[in-house]
C-alpha cells in the first residue's frame, strides 16, 4: 500500500481518537432524548414489524403496541441508520459510538473524494469533522439534523462522481443510486439535493445533461415529500398551522412570533458558531492553494444552502442547530470551487498553516463543548438522575417547581425524560388508578415536600464552577440579544433534584 493511501487512513485514526475522547465526556442523557430516540426505543422493545414500521413516539413505551401515538409528517427512513448502528447494538456498539464512527468515516471519505486525495482534501475533511456543527449533529438524533448531517457525505460523494473529469457509467450509476437512496430518508433531503445541483451546475458546462441526471433523485424526493405532506395534513395539521410553524407566518413555530430580522440573527449567529473553525481552515487553505479555476462561481452553493434554510424560516429559526449542515454543505461546495486543487506554497508553509488551523479547531471545539455543557447542565443533570435510577416503563410524577408556571401540556417534558409523566395534582386525583397499572412510580422534585409514603432513591446537585463567572454573562447576552427570549421564557436552573419512589 502506497503512502498516499496510508496518509488519509492515519489521519482518520487520529480523528477517530479525538471523537472517542470527546464522546466519552458527553453524558448519555444528552444523546438519548427527544421523540426520534423514543421511536427507536419502541422499535427495539416492541419490534419494527409489530409497530408497522411507524414513528411510534409513546414516551416510556407505555401502550406502544395498543395506543400508538404516531408522529405525523415524516417518513421513518431517516431513522434507519441510527437505529441499526446506535439503538440495536446498544452497549456492544458503544451506546452510539459505532454510529458516530460510521458517520465520521462516511463524511471524511466523501470529502476526500470530492476535494482530492491530497493536502486540500485531507485538510478540509479534518476541518469539517472537527467543527461544532458536525459534532452537535452527530451527537443528537433529530428529524432534520440527520438528513442534513448525512447529506454532507451523500451529496459530497455523489457530486464528486458527477463532476469527475474522467466520467464513467459506473460513477454516474453510483451517484444516482446514492442520491436516490438518500432521498428516501426524509423530505428535507430535497434541500441538500438542491445545494448539490447548484454546485454541479457551477462545475459542469453541460448543464442540460446534469439536469436530466438529477431529475431521477428529484422525482424520488418529491414522492417522499408528497407522502409526508399528505400524512401531516391528514392527521395533525392544516395550511395555516404549517404556514406559521414552518414557513413565513408571523406567529412562528411556538406561537411567540417570528420576523425575518429575528430569524436572520438566530440562524446567522448559530451558523457562525457552528462553522467558525471551518472558516479559519478555509482562510488557511487559500493561503496554501490559492484561488481555483471556478472561484467566480464559488458563492452560489453557499447562497443555495442559505436559501434552503430560509425556505423553512420559522422552523429553522426555532431549531437553528438542526439546519446548520445544509448551510455547511453549501459552504463545502463553495470551498471546492473557490480553492485551487494543488498546493502552491512550500511544504513548510503547508505544515504551519495546517498546524495553526488544527490547533484552533481543537481549542475552539473544546471551548464550545464547555459552553454547550453549561447551557444544558441543569437539564442534563435531572435527565441523568431519572435515566440512571428509574426503569423506562415507569410513571414519573413531577413536582410543581420543576416546570414553568402555567404549563398544562406535559407531553414535551415526557419526551425529554422518555417516561410517562404526570403532574402532582393529577397524581393526587388519580393515585389509585395509576397504582393499579402495575408500573413503578417515582416522584421528582426540587424543593416540594414529597408524599409521606415516598422513599428517597437518589439526589443530584448541579454545583457552580469558576467558569460560571464567564458563562453567566455570556449566556445572559445570548438569551437577551440573540435568541431574544422574553424574561419569563429564559432558562433557569436549580441546584439540586431529589427522586423518590412512591
Amino acid at each position: 500500500m502506497n503512502s498516499s493511501c496510508l496518509r488519509p487512513a492515519g489521519i482518520f485514526l487520529v480523528l477517530a481518537a479525538i471523537h472517542l475522547l470527546l464522546y466519552a465526556q458527553m453524558p448519555d442523557a444528552r444523546r438519548d432524548k427527544g421523540w426520534p430516540t423514543i421511536v427507536m426505543h419502541n422499535w427495539h422493545e416492541s419490534g419494527v414489524a409489530a409497530l408497522g414500521g411507524q414513528l411510534v413516539a409513546n414516551p416510556g413505551g407505555l401502550d406502544a403496541g395498543e395506543e400508538k401515538f404516531v408522529y405525523p409528517g415524516h417518513r421513518p427512513g431517516f431513522l434507519a441508520m441510527p437505529y441499526l448502528l446506535k439503538e440495536l447494538p446498544g452497549p456492544a456498539g458503544g451506546n452510539g459510538l459505532l454510529y458516530d464512527f460510521t458517520v465520521l468515516a462516511l463524511t471524511f471519505g466523501a470529502l476526500v473524494w470530492l476535494f482530492g486525495n491530497n493536502f486540500r482534501g485531507i485538510f478540509i475533511a479534518c476541518a469539517v469533522c472537527l467543527t461544532a456543527g458536525f459534532m452537535n449533529n452527530v451527537g443528537e438524533v433529530d428529524t432534520l439534523s440527520i438528513p442534513g448531517l448525512l447529506g454532507l457525505a451523500a451529496m459530497s460523494f455523489a457530486a464528486g462522481c458527477l463532476v469527475r473529469e474522467k466520467k464513467s457509467v459506473w460513477l454516474t450509476t453510483a451517484a444516482l443510486a446514492v442520491m436516490a437512496a438518500f432521498m428516501l430518508l426524509n423530505w428535507s433531503a430535497l434541500f441538500s439535493l438542491g445545494v448539490a445541483a447548484v454546485y454541479v451546475a457551477c462545475k459542469r458546462r453541460d448543464w442540460f445533461k446534469s439536469a436530466l441526471l438529477l431529475s431521477v433523485p428529484l422525482l424520488v424526493g418529491l414522492g417522499v415529500l408528497y407522502v409526508s405532506m399528505h400524512s401531516r395534513h391528514a392527521t395533525a395539521s392544516n395550511s395555516g398551522t404549517f404556514w406559521n410553524a414552518y414557513l413565513w407566518g408571523p406567529l412562528g413555530y411556538d406561537g411567540a412570533g417570528m420576523t425575518t430580522g429575528k430569524a436572520f440573527v438566530r440562524i446567522t449567529a448559530v451558523n457562525a458558531v457552528a462553522w467558525l473553525s471551518l472558516i479559519v481552515a478555509a482562510i488557511a487553505l487559500l493561503r496554501v492553494n490559492g484561488l481555483g479555476a471556478n472561484w467566480r462561481r464559488a458563492i452560489w452553493p453557499l447562497l443555495a444552502g442559505i436559501a434552503a434554510v430560509f425556505a423553512l424560516r420559522n422552523y429553522n429559526a426555532h431549531h437553528p442547530w438542526n439546519s446548520v449542515c445544509i448551510i455547511g454543505l453549501g459552504f463545502v461546495f463553495s470551498l471546492e470551487l473557490l480553492t485551487g486543487s494543488e498546493a502552491k506554497a512550500s511544504a513548510r508553509s503547508q505544515k504551519i498553516f495546517a498546524g495553526a488551523a488544527s490547533v484552533f479547531s481543537l481549542v475552539y471545539l473544546i471551548a464550545w463543548l464547555a459552553l454547550d455543557e453549561y447551557n444544558q447542565r441543569g437539564m442534563i443533570t435531572v435527565l441523568t438522575l431519572v435515566s440512571d435510577h428509574t426503569p423506562r416503563h415507569s410513571q414519573l410524577v413531577a413536582a410543581n417547581d420543576l416546570l414553568p408556571a402555567g404549563v398544562t401540556d406535559y407531553k414535551p417534558f415526557a419526551e425529554a425524560f422518555d417516561r410517562k409523566l404526570v403532574s402532582l395534582e393529577e397524581w393526587n386525583r388519580r393515585s389509585a388508578e395509576l397504582r393499579a397499572s402495575g408500573k413503578e412510580i417515582y416522584f421528582l422534585t426540587h424543593a416540594v415536600t414529597p408524599p409521606p409514603e415516598a422513599k428517597l432513591v437518589a439526589e443530584s446537585r448541579t454545583r457552580p464552577t469558576l467558569a460560571d463567572k464567564i458563562m453567566v454573562p455570556l449566556f445572559d447576552f445570548y438569551r437577551e440579544k440573540i435568541s431574544r427570549r422574553a424574561p419569563g421564557n429564559r432558562k433557569t436552573y436549580y441546584d439540586d433534584y431529589k427522586l423518590y419512589k412512591l
